[in-house]
């Protein structure tokens, strides 16, 4: 069964510019063992900028879809003006991006910094991470890789 791992990027992966630590080592890791793509707030010439620092040209074919701001949702309760929701509903009624309706609640998770962002999402679909403030010691993400094995293992039993 197909795992799709949806990752945000600033915040989760970048901060002004700057990959975070280990974050080449992590994408390779997560290509290896899921389906991969982005969703971020991001505008599109900015998230793929950043994309275009990290990932390998292999990578970029093996994405599943790449979505920026223009595909995030208002939020219906905002803090400011500009915030943004991401919805993992929006991913499976995607004719284009889950045409074979293979990707669902069931093996499905969104990994992002921002809980404002995701909280439309079921718990179980979700993976926080520490925003990351540029502090190059940090080694959030040697540990996410064991945290998504976990998280896809109960999905697994959930459904």
């Amino acid at each position: 069964m197909p795992k799709l791992l949806v990752l945000d990027l600033k915040g989760a992966l970048f901060h002004n510019g700057r990959p975070r630590p280990y974050c080449k080592q992590f994408l390779a890791y997560c290509y290896r063992n899921f389906d991969v793509a982005f969703f971020s707030s991001a505008h599109r010439e900015t998230g793929e900028a950043l994309l275009n620092t990290v990932l390998t040209p292999d990578q970029r074919v093996k994405t599943v879809f790449t979505w920026f701001r223009d595909r995030t949702r208002p939020d219906p309760e905002p803090v400011n003006s500009y915030d943004t929701i991401k919805l993992l509903s929006d991913v499976f009624n995607d004719q284009d991006v889950n045409y074979r309706q293979k990707y669902h609640e069931g093996n499905t998770i969104i990994c992002d910094d921002s809980s404002r962002k995701v909280r439309f999402n079921h718990s179980q679909n979700v993976l926080l991470v520490e925003e990351w403030t540029g502090n190059s010691k940090d080694e959030v993400l040697k540990r996410v890789g064991y945290n998504l094995m976990d998280k896809f293992k109960h999905l697994k039993q959930l459904y």
